[in-house]
C-alpha cells in the first residue's frame, strides 16, 4: 500500500522509466502476487513493490506468486523486479512554520545557530515543493532542488539568488569555517521571509494535502484514482488551487461518518 506522497511520486517515476524503455503497463490479477506488470513485444516484467525495509530483498519475492507467473519466471519467459519505496512522511507546514518562528526569536542573540535552524526549515519547505515535480530531479541534492524549482518558475529569481548564497553560508557554518561568514539578524530575517513564502505557497499546500489523502486512503500500488492520475504532471501555480480544493473535499468526505 502507498501511504505517502513521496512513495507515490517515486512510483510514478518508476512507471515512467519502464515506459521510456518501451514497456507498457497491463492489467494484473490482484491475487497474482505482483503489484504491476509491463510488456514490450515478447518481453514481460513483473514488479513487486515493498514499502518496508524488512520486506525488501533484491529480486526475491516476499510472498507466493501465482503458478502461471512463477512458471514464466522459472522458464525465463519473464523478469521479476523487486523495488523498495520508503514510506517517508513530509515535514508538515505547521512544523516548518514553528521552526521559522523559533529562528527569528533566536536570531537577536545567536544569529549563527538561528541561521542554521532557519535554513533547515527552508530545506524542508524546498523539498516538499520539489516532490511536486514530474519527473523528480535525477540528482536530489539541495542545489538540484533549488535549480529545479527555479526552472519550473516555482521560486522567484531574487529568492533563487538568495537561496544559493544561503546554501553556501550554511555549508561554511556546518563545517566549522566560521571565519568565512558573518551572520546578522537581518540575514536570518531575510531567509525566514523566503522560507515563510515557500512554506505557505499553493504548491506546498497542495503537496501536503495530497500526502494526507494518501495516508488516509492507503492507495494500492497497482491502481490509483482518476484524481491521482490527473496530477502526474507538475503541480504548479496554474492549477494547484484546484488540487487543494479537490484534496480538501476528499479529506472532508473521509472524515464524515458513513
Amino acid at each position: 500500500m502507498i501511504t505517502s506522497w513521496i512513495a507515490y511520486r517515486q512510483l510514478m517515476d518508476i512507471i515512467r522509466n519502464y515506459r521510456s524503455d518501451g514497456f507498457e503497463p497491463v492489467e494484473i490479477n490482484p491475487d497474482s502476487g505482483v503489484d504491476a506488470a509491463f510488456v514490450k513485444e515478447n518481453s514481460v516484467v513483473y514488479v513487486q513493490i515493498k514499502t518496508r525495509r524488512p520486506e525488501f530483498s533484491h529480486n526475491q519475492p516476499s510472498f507466493d506468486l501465482a503458478p502461471q507467473i512463477a512458471a514464466s519466471l522459472n522458464n525465463n519467459e519473464a523478469r521479476l523486479d523487486v523495488l523498495w519505496l520508503p514510506q517517508v512522511r513530509l515535514t508538515s507546514i505547521e512544523e516548518v512554520a514553528a521552526k521559522i518562528s523559533e529562528s527569528r526569536i533566536l536570531s537577536s542573540g545567536y544569529p549563527e545557530p538561528a541561521f542554521l535552524l532557519c535554513f533547515a526549515a527552508t530545506e524542508a519547505a524546498l523539498f516538499r515543493m520539489t516532490y511536486s515535480l514530474a519527473p523528480l530531479p535525477g540528482d536530489f541534492s539541495l542545489g538540484a532542488a533549488i535549480y529545479a524549482l527555479r526552472d519550473h518558475i516555482l521560486i522567484e529569481e531574487s529568492d533563487f539568488a538568495y537561496l544559493t548564497r544561503a546554501s553556501s553560508i550554511r555549508n561554511s557554518l556546518a563545517h566549522g569555517r566560521f571565519s568565512e561568514v558573518e551572520i546578522t539578524t537581518q540575514d536570518v530575517e531575510a531567509l525566514a521571509d523566503i522560507a515563510t513564502k515557500l512554506n505557505g505557497s499553493v504548491t506546498s499546500q497542495a503537496v501536503e494535502l495530497l500526502d494526507e489523502v494518501l495516508s488516509r486512503t492507503r492507495t494500492p500500488v497497482d491502481s490509483s484514482s482518476h484524481f491521482m492520475e490527473q496530477i502526474l504532471v507538475n503541480i504548479d501555480k496554474r492549477y494547484a488551487e484546484g488540487i487543494i480544493s479537490r484534496a480538501t473535499e476528499i479529506i472532508r468526505n473521509l472524515a464524515s461518518p458513513a
